[in-house]
């Protein structure tokens, strides 16, 4: 075995045993346990409004932070961090599976497919470098381009005729 291919298979085991452990009982009670950010239940020392002051909720989560009240809260950050974690994962498993898909679709059937030009006939292999433009090959696409797209059909029985 190769070392890509060691490391595909210990990473697939790897990510399987992690996500085997998190049941959806376990999600369920980390989401109750993280539903409320901790806060701090001191009472401030005045609470009693200044005449003319306006609520400002902002301002005050801003200044609670700036004071040193903020309060950190470990587990809500850390089941935060979790469901972040687990939305990249299935973003990438999404990634993973298109890759797949295209491999299993498009890939080998993109080096056997063959197509003819619609106006000389000529065999394209339809891969980057040698593909149809409207069903043409690229020498005739530039020559209907350069006529100003003539009708298609004219065009095709002008380019066979040339070709005799």
């Amino acid at each position: 075995m190769s070392k890509n291919e060691d490391r595909m298979i210990s990473s697939r085991k790897r990510a399987m045993q992690t996500l085997t452990k998190l049941t959806d009982s376990e999600l369920r009670e980390l989401n109750r346990r993280s539903r409320y950010k901790a806060e701090n239940d001191a009472k401030p020392e005045s609470t009693g409004k200044v005449k003319g002051a306006v609520s400002d909720p902002t301002l005050s989560r801003v200044v609670a932070i700036m004071s040193g009240e903020n309060i950190t809260d470990p587990v809500w950050e850390s089941v935060r961090r979790i469901a972040h974690l687990l939305n990249d994962i299935s973003e990438m498993c999404i990634a993973i599976d298109n890759e797949r898909l295209f491999l299993d679709s498009k890939g080998p059937q993109q080096k056997d497919r063959t197509a003819n030009c619609e106006a000389c006939g000529r065999e394209v292999m339809c891969t980057p470098k040698d593909r149809l433009r409207s069903g043409y090959c690229q020498k005739c696409y530039d020559a209907w381009r350069h006529e100003g797209k003539p009708f298609r059909s004219m065009f095709a029985a002008k380019m066979k005729e040339s070709a005799k």
